[in-house]
């Protein structure tokens, strides 16, 4: 299962649970991308901001490796961090100690 798209016409090297594509059709809908490439952002979104990183909701965009190496690294460091944040922020978690409660109440936590 794939949790985030990474769209480069360059090799990236990314963790496994990232949709990492050279074509912008193999992205999955409705997971965060990240574009890397200006050229390829400047020509298809010629109103964005160089400044910020954000395109749109969940849909980021960097710079490629030889354009700008530390803006690159850092951006794309951010990228996975924040993946990765937003997707343990959704879980909730209840510690339970089967030796100490009841059937009963272990019933009632379980959905």
């Amino acid at each position: 299962m794939k949790i985030a798209n990474i769209f480069s016409r360059s090799n990236i090297e990314a963790p496994q649970d990232f949709n990492v594509v050279t074509s912008f059709n193999d992205i999955i809908e409705g997971l965060p991308t990240l574009i890397v490439g200006y050229d390829y952002v400047n020509e298809h979104y010629p109103d964005f901001d160089i400044t910020d990183i954000c395109l749109g909701k969940d849909f980021y965009w960097t710079f490629r490796k030889t354009e700008k190496r530390d803006k690159y690294e850092q951006d794309l460091k951010w990228f996975i961090t924040k993946v990765y944040v937003d997707l343990t922020n959704e879980l909730s978690y209840i510690f339970v100690d089967p030796i100490q409660y009841k059937k009963k109440s272990l019933l009632k936590i379980l959905p």
